[in-house]
Formats: structure tokens, C-alpha cells, sequence
């Protein structure tokens, strides 16, 4: 099924798997998901097609329209889907808000398949340095520049969902100055993940 999950949101997938292969998802302990993290394009599975998975939302009884967030690229990431995302984002016929995951920088494409969607959310995971955490060719500094990016085009702060981590004491300090950069642009939306602040003398 295109959804798999409905917690406070239908997370799901249009295609599976990633060809960013960070050494940390977690993606790569689950057994249906290990072999399409990081094997490049041939690891891609598509799950279903864009009308597919609107059709899944329409048929459940638990969806509701206009209210229940939707969340895109749940175990994968949106720079592998961008057409069939942009082609649910025509289809889908509902006020629903859609986070859109998104590991990569932001970029050009993006803005211009997703920006002009006011439900069309722009979420990214931006991981602070660390020993344990060097495997991503994905750098918060690119990251941060594909966000200043949209900004910059005039995509709303409140469409941007940011989630710092995974979070430790090799690099909560580093997260704290991500946090305090974040801050200096304006975000609205921030969560982190991975430890309980207090425990490392964060106030």
C-alpha cells in the first residue's frame, strides 16, 4: 500500500528507497526497506502511481479530507520523486496540508513543481556534525542554503518544517548553533530528535 502508517499523519511512499544512502537511516535495520537505501536508482522500488494513492485515500474510512496531514516520501526522500509528487499534488483534490520529505537541498526544481501549492510543505532533516553521523553526502550547510533558497523565492516560513537530529553530546553544541541559525532566518516550524535536551545541561 502507497500508505502505511497513519499515526498523526498517512505517511507513505510513492517510490521506495533512496539513492542518498546516509550510513545512519534507520531504514537500513527494517528488512523490506535494507536494500533500497543506497544502491542508487536500481534500489528504487515505485510502490504506486500517483492516482493510486489517491485513490488509497479516498477509499479509507479513516481519512479525513481537509484535516489529516499527509506525509510524502515517509522511506525515501522527495528529490527521488518529483514528478510523481508534483503529479499527486494536480490529482489529489483536498485542502490537506502535504509535507513533502526532503533530505537534499532544496533547489530550483523543487520551487517550481511545489511552490506554487499552498498545501505543498517543504520538510527536511538536518543532521549536526558528529563522528557518528559523517556518513551523508548531504551537508547541513547545503541545506541551510536550500532553504535560505526558498525564503528567498517567497515561500512562507509557516511552509517549511524543519527536524534537527538525530541529537547526542557529540553534537547537541553543533545543533545548538543550526538552532540559533534557523532562528536568525525566521523559521517557524523546528522539532529534534535523538536525546532529552535536559539531560545535557540545555536550558
Amino acid at each position: 500500500a502507497p500508505f502505511y502508517k497513519r499515526r498523526y499523519t498517512w505517511d507513505g511512499d510513492l517510490i521506495m528507497g533512496c539513492t542518498i544512502g546516509c550510513d545512519f537511516c534507520y531504514y537500513r535495520w527494517i528488512n523490506n526497506s535494507v536494500d533500497t537505501i543506497g544502491k542508487g536508482k536500481k534500489g528504487l522500488r515505485k510502490i504506486a502511481t500517483p492516482k493510486q494513492a489517491v485513490q488509497f485515500l479516498e477509499q479509507s474510512k479513516l481519512f479525513k479530507a481537509g484535516r489529516d496531514i499527509i506525509m510524502l516520501a515517509a522511506r525515501s526522500d522527495g528529490s527521488m520523486q518529483v514528478q510523481e509528487i508534483t503529479e499527486f499534488l494536480r490529482i489529489f483534490p483536498h485542502e490537506s496540508p502535504v509535507f513533502i520529505l526532503h533530505r537534499a537541498p532544496f533547489g530550483e526544481r523543487q520551487l517550481e513543481s511545489w511552490g506554487g501549492d499552498s498545501r505543498a510543505v517543504f520538510c527536511t532533516t538536518i543532521t549536526p556534525d558528529s563522528p557518528e553521523f559523517r556518513g551523508s553526502p548531504v551537508k547541513p550547510p547545503q541545506q541551510i542554503a536550500g532553504l535560505k533558497k526558498l525564503l528567498e523565492a517567497g515561500i512562507s516560513a509557516r511552509r517549511i518544517s524543519v527536524m534537527l537530529g538525530p541529537l547526542n553530546s557529540n553534537n547537541v553544541a553543533e545543533g545548538i548553533k543550526t538552532i540559533e541559525e534557523l532562528a536568525e532566518m525566521d523559521m517557524k516550524f523546528l522539532t529534534y530528535r535523538g536525546c532529552t535536551v535536559g539531560n545535557l545541561g540545555i536550558v
